[in-house]
């Protein structure tokens, strides 16, 4: 994890520990960050282990920082190539006992209670720490992508906000609430084919604008497919912005391919250029 190819990984991961280290945080409030961190990609074992499901080579980083200051040692790290994503785990039953203290259970996949719980986010030791949480929780399972719509004879550009896809509804409907009282509004949307759960999303420019003013996603989140792949999350939500403050969010049908590119050049360009600062 700590290769060359990953130094820039390493240095967000330390700023970030050492930013909260800095707004107060304690070792129950780094626990607090690392449930948020558990809460859907991560599990609970038998009450003594403690892994994290990733293929965000930041994130994981990050985990194992919060996990060694929590408990004095740094969890292993291990490639899974079945499915194609990093572990990291820790076999610690006071750390497992704190978690579940937190929230009954760590998996989203359950069809009855008891269900995952983000309340624990309340607790933490002031504002900052609570934004963070839900930067956090927005790094670890949520997204941001452009939508071109067509209204008459003109297209229009909207950001698509998602969070915690197919979630169990009571937990949907914490993270709403808790997005709410930051001026963020996403609206609970139901799946189909799965009738008890959904995701969190918004269509609003306020609200992806609240969250890029909250500071967006942690720096290091990248998208691992599709249009956007090798792109920071933060470099598309920064260059929507941007064009959002500029204006430019109606275009005509032949400028529609042209936006399509410059928002992936003009968004990795951004990544480029700041990586040569790190």
């Amino acid at each position: 994890m700590a290769s060359t190819l990953l130094t820039p990984v390493v240095v967000y991961a330390a700023r970030y520990v050492d930013d909260l280290i800095n707004c107060g945080a304690g070792k129950s409030d780094l626990v607090r960050l690392l449930a948020v961190m558990v809460l859907g990609k991560g599990t609970v074992y038998k009450n003594e282990c403690v892994r994290f499901y990733n293929k965000q080579p930041m994130l994981c980083r990050l985990f194992t920082e919060l996990t060694r200051i929590v408990i004095g040692r740094e969890p292993k790290t291990t490639y899974l190539r079945a499915r194609d994503c990093y572990v990291v785990q820790v076999y610690h039953k006071g750390l497992a006992e704190s978690l579940l203290k937190l929230s009954p259970t760590y998996s989203t996949r359950l069809k009855t209670p008891p269900y995952p719980t983000l309340k624990f986010i309340e607790d933490l030791n002031g504002g900052d720490l609570k934004i963070f949480a839900l930067r956090l929780l927005f790094s670890t399972n949520g997204t941001i992508s452009p939508i071109i719509r067509r209204s008459g004879e003109c297209w229009y550009l909207k950001p698509y906000l998602g969070l915690g896809y197919l979630s169990p509804k009571p937990l949907l409907i914490e993270g709403r609430d808790l997005l709410e009282r930051t001026g963020m509004h996403l609206t609970l949307f139901e799946d189909r084919r799965f009738p008890d759960k959904g995701y969190l999303a918004s269509y609003s420019w306020c609200t992806a604008e609240k969250f890029w003013e909250l500071g967006g996603f942690l720096e290091g989140v990248l998208f691992l497919r599709g249009t956007f792949k090798g792109i920071e999350k933060n470099a598309l939500l920064q260059r929507l912005i941007s064009l959002r403050q500029t204006g430019r969010t109606k275009f005509s049908e032949e400028e529609v391919d042209d936006m399509k590119r410059e928002l992936v050049r003009k968004s990795l360009f951004d990544v480029i250029r700041k990586s040569l600062k790190v």
